[in-house]
């Protein structure tokens, strides 16, 4: 489907060739939230040669902005988000744009208030449909090529100006599939809350659909999530910290709740899994666990591998709840939004405090930060312990 979209705005001569600093790329605005069609737009990047400027979170000032500057001149936008536009360009706040692609089910009103601006409007699938029988011949993407510019970030919401291109998207794709070989089976099913996500998410996403596996979108609404968890019996789950904390609040209502003695009894096999792994960093007891399984399917199936923290800290006793909890390996990690994957990972016995160590395939720059008193000098012990700030995260030649 993406390639049929990107062929598709070809027919139809939508995002023309632009020069960018001296760079050649095709713009094309993306204002879409928890949307499936996310992915398709990222695939149509790669055949078009397209850099969609993203946003998926709030607020969309950095979006408007770019508007204005002239980026792009077309945007897919869907119904949840048509007013982040509509309404101060009305106003006149932000500049009125030429095309925009809507989904076939978009109320009429909005599509008065879009035809009252001069927009012309197409639809998503006609777009597709009309690059199915498309012979528009592509230029193949450069490993520098443009092909995401994230205009917000999905852990803090700010405005950002990261840019992957077709090396960070793809290779980091293909590098996921080794460390993670053993879950990214034919029948893996990876689960998240973020239907486009950057950095982590985004390498598991390729990394999974490259070994033909299934991705599973939860929704917005938390009250839907354990039912969707049980129905997509995912084989490893991919969450941020505050998406963790409600399941942890929601796993222990239910606790609570249970009739007695079922009740005390799980409170105590927690407590006592959760001595042993602070004392052993062993998360799994079999006697202990056979006791746990019918809960913890209940919540995550049965097929369930592990677990990855993303975006941002997490509480240690959250983690280590879930580690128990769970059975399975949980680790924290950190992701890059440039360079489109896991840039680094801690071990499944790790303190929340520690986000992990460089992966193999990137090499990062340390740089000082005087104002916090951190330097790349440090000394601990009289050993050299560098602090600072992450700096120039790039690929080595893998």
């Amino acid at each position: 489907m993406g390639e049929h979209f990107a062929r598709g705005l070809a027919e139809y001569n939508l995002c023309p060739v632009v020069d960018d600093h001296g760079h050649k790329l095709r713009t094309l605005g993306v204002l879409i939230k928890n949307c499936w069609r996310a992915p398709v737009m990222m695939y149509s990047g790669l055949y078009y040669c397209c850099a969609g400027n993203y946003i998926y979170t709030d607020p969309p000032d950095h979006f408007h902005y770019n508007i204005n500057k002239g980026m792009f001149d077309t945007i897919v936008v869907t119904i949840s988000m048509l007013d982040v536009y509509l309404t101060p360009a009305e106003k006149k706040e932000i500049r009125v744009i030429k095309n925009v692609i809507i989904e076939e089910e978009t109320p009429p009103e909005f599509i008065t208030r879009l035809k009252n601006l001069g927009i012309t409007i197409f639809y998503f699938n006609d777009i597709v449909e009309k690059g199915k029988t498309s012979t528009y011949k592509f230029e193949r993407p450069t490993r520098d090529t443009p092909i995401i510019i994230v205009s917000t970030s999905g852990s803090t919401g700010m405005p950002k100006g990261a840019v992957l291109n077709d090396s960070g998207l793809l290779d980091n794709a293909a590098l996921e599939v080794g460390p993670w070989h053993d879950h990214l089976s034919n029948d893996a099913y990876m689960l998240n809350n973020v239907t486009l996500g950057f950095g982590t998410v985004l390498g598991f996403n390729f990394a999974t659909m490259c070994r033909g596996g299934k991705l599973v979108y939860l929704e917005k609404k938390f009250a839907n999530y354990f039912e969707e968890l049980k129905a997509g019996d995912p084989s490893f789950i991919i969450l941020s910290p505050l998406s963790y904390a409600k399941m942890y609040q929601a796993i222990n209502m239910v606790i609570s709740k249970l009739p007695s003695p079922q009740k005390e009894g799980i409170t105590a096999a927690l407590s006592a899994k959760t001595k042993l792994f602070y004392a052993t960093k062993k998360y799994l007891e079999p006697e202990i666990d056979k006791m746990l399984k019918p809960l913890r399917d209940k919540f995550f199936g049965n097929r369930l591998k592990f677990m990855v923290n993303i975006g941002a800290a997490i509480s240690d006793d959250i983690l280590t709840f879930f580690r128990i909890f769970s059975c399975v390996k949980i680790i924290n990690s950190y992701g890059s939004c440039d360079v489109g994957g896991i840039v680094t990972v801690s071990s499944d016995t790790e303190s929340a405090e520690f986000a992990g160590v460089p992966v193999p395939w990137y090499q990062f720059k340390l740089i000082d930060v005087p104002e916090l008193n951190y330097f790349v000098t440090d000394t601990i012990d009289g050993k050299l312990r560098p602090r600072g700030e992450v700096n120039n995260i790039s690929q080595k030649n893998v």
